[in-house]
């Protein structure tokens, strides 16, 4: 879920693989729907002040004019590889040279891929390997990028954009806040990664038979039918009474 810059609009997606706008405050009042994936939506971020960019189980990396009530797809990206299934993402506008790029991880990868977009199109910008697993990404606008990862002692990675390139900050690069950081993770990241991390938690719940069978033989009922059924039995023992 997102709430876009302007206040208008918010950004939620479901299961069902749709991407809804609604006007807020108002945010029964829905404005359109992002139609197209084939599989749940894990991620929504806004890129700009017309575009937002989801990902899905389904590896897609979709562009969105979330404004227009038709043609909203702007770009699609499919990954190739399908051990990457994309599950957060980061967007930002650089503040040195107005470009935008976006950061992608992965369920249980340590790559990141760095793209930029142009408006109309996603194009690959870098891919870092991460010496583990990569839970989260943030972009600045001063051109870093933060990670966090499953290393125990080193759980936030900081990249710097140098000559067109991100490299790795070392801790003795003069980054107090990032040691301090470090030294104050004190929580097991490892059950995170099980709960919040993983995509078994966007899949649809299977109805199998047993739970059918069962809500056969003891039906829930609610609290109308409940007062019913009790009205029901009073009169009945009372009958009962009357013809002794």
């Amino acid at each position: 879920m997102l709430q876009t810059s302007d206040k208008k609009y918010i950004i939620t997606s479901d299961r069902d693989e749709k991407i809804r706008v609604s006007h807020y405050p108002n945010c029964y009042i829905i404005h359109t729907y992002l139609l197209g994936n084939k599989e749940a939506v894990t991620c929504v971020k806004q890129i700009d002040e017309q575009h937002i960019i989801s990902t899905s189980l389904d590896r897609v990396l979709s562009v969105w004019s979330f404004e227009k009530e038709e043609d909203q797809l702007v770009y699609r990206h499919q990954l190739e590889d399908a051990t990457l299934i994309p599950m957060r993402v980061s967007c930002v506008r650089l503040s040195h040279n107005n470009s935008i790029l976006i950061a992608v991880a992965f369920e249980q990868q340590s790559s990141v891929h760095i793209f930029t977009f142009d408006g109309t199109s996603l194009k690959p910008f870098q891919i870092l390997t991460l010496p583990s697993i990569v839970f989260d990404v943030k972009l600045t606008e001063s051109s870093e990028l933060w990670a966090l990862t499953n290393k125990k002692e080193e759980n936030v990675v900081l990249h710097k954009l140098r000559h067109n390139q991100f490299e790795l900050v070392q801790p003795f690069e003069n980054q107090s806040s990032l040691r301090s950081i470090n030294t104050s993770i004190t929580f097991d990241i490892d059950p995170l990664d099980k709960q919040l991390y993983k995509s078994t938690i966007y899949h649809k719940r299977v109805r199998d038979e047993k739970d059918d069978d069962n809500e056969d033989k003891e039906p829930k009922l609610g609290k109308r039918a409940l007062k019913t059924q009790a009205k029901k039995a009073r009169l009945e023992a009372e009958s009962k009474v009357d013809q002794k």
